[in-house]
């Protein structure tokens, strides 16, 4: 009976170990995240800008390698990216981008770091290089270089990815997914769906339909190319190709990048006219991403459904700030809410 006393004792004192130790742990996640008085925001907001071809087979693969960086950088522990669209080259600033002009750009979104790169393919081997940026240093705090086949593109950025993740994400936040599981392995879908964001971005609206048709036909799991075809071809005004899509990318949700699953959500709510809980969430989306211009999009559409003609021009302003041509298909869709 006298060890009873001892043993409760002890108990108290492990009990009081673990609640300080998990109070301390607390504490010091807090105050990395409040460093400086932005560092949540710091570690947030990603530009992967285009990267140079330096080679003409190279040149179909580098926006589109861009993008796939990007979904392998976003929702990876703190991470969210910046829309490929807001990344094209801006009228009057050259050809490409250099580290000062992506500087500029990557600041006007609201970004903290960008990254800028290279890529090289020659006798079916592709070879990527990266700088990451963190947008208060001139000089890049990672270089990264990975090579493989032309038919492993999602290892080959896998493994450019880990080299600019490192020492940059906290173990217990890191959330590793192979590009492929929110894309697609198959090389002939990717080089489809490439094909098709760059016909997009141009306005050639029915160009890009038919090259996400053949994605989707090399790869009928391919959610994000469903995603991209409802909004294609929303444009277009191809109404039931439109919900079709979205349906499908809706089935496949689970293999849908972070933001583009986020918008999915938000569109079935709108679907199911619970506008008010769409609305709450599009501004929810934008506290955390700034420039999400399709977010911008659902909150203008929204507010013309109900007639407020002084949110929709607030929104039209936004959207057309963040895209960086007047020629952008996207840019046309918000200026037609006032006409």
């Amino acid at each position: 009976m006298r060890t009873v006393p001892g043993r409760f004792i002890l108990l108290l004192v492990l009990l009081a170990v673990v609640v300080a130790a998990v109070w301390w742990q607390q504490r010091h996640e807090r105050s990395d995240d409040t460093v400086g008085g932005s560092a949540a925001q710091a570690v947030r907001t990603v530009a992967v800008f285009p990267l140079v071809a330096r080679s003409a087979e190279s040149q179909p693969l580098a926006s589109g390698l861009a993008r796939l960086l990007a979904h392998r950088l976003s929702g990876n522990g703190p991470w969210r990216r910046i829309p490929g669209q807001c990344l094209r080259i801006v009228e009057g600033r050259g050809p490409m981008w250099t580290a000062e002009s992506a500087r500029a750009r990557a600041r006007e979104l609201g970004a903290v770091a960008f990254i800028l790169g290279q890529v090289d393919v020659a006798q079916g081997q592709v070879e990527v290089e990266a700088r990451w940026f963190d947008l208060a240093s001139p000089e890049p705090g990672a270089t990264a270089r990975a090579q493989g086949s032309l038919r492993r593109l999602a290892a080959v950025v896998d493994r450019l990815a880990e080299q600019l993740e490192a020492g940059r994400i906290r173990a217990e936040q890191i959330r590793i997914a192979r590009v492929a599981a929110v894309t697609s392995d198959s090389l002939p879908a990717l080089l489809a769906y490439f094909a098709a964001e760059e016909h997009a971005e141009l306005g050639e609206l029915a160009a890009a339909e038919e090259a996400l048709d053949r994605a989707i036909e090399a790869d009928p799991q391919f959610a994000l190319a469903y995603y991209r075809l409802a909004e294609v071809a929303q444009q277009l005004r191809h109404e039931e190709r439109a919900a079709q899509a979205r349906q499908n990318a809706l089935l496949l949700s689970n293999r849908l990048p972070v933001q583009e699953r986020a918008l999915v959500d938000l569109w079935v709510l709108r679907m199911r006219q619970q506008t008010q809980e769409a609305e709450r969430g599009y501004e929810t989306l934008l506290g955390q991403q700034p420039s999400e211009w399709e977010a911008w999009c659902g909150l203008g559409e929204l507010a013309r459904q109900r007639g407020d003609e002084a949110r929709v021009r607030e929104v039209l302003e936004r959207v057309t700030s963040i895209l960086p041509s007047q020629s952008d298909p996207c840019g046309a869709r918000a200026r037609g809410w006032l006409q």
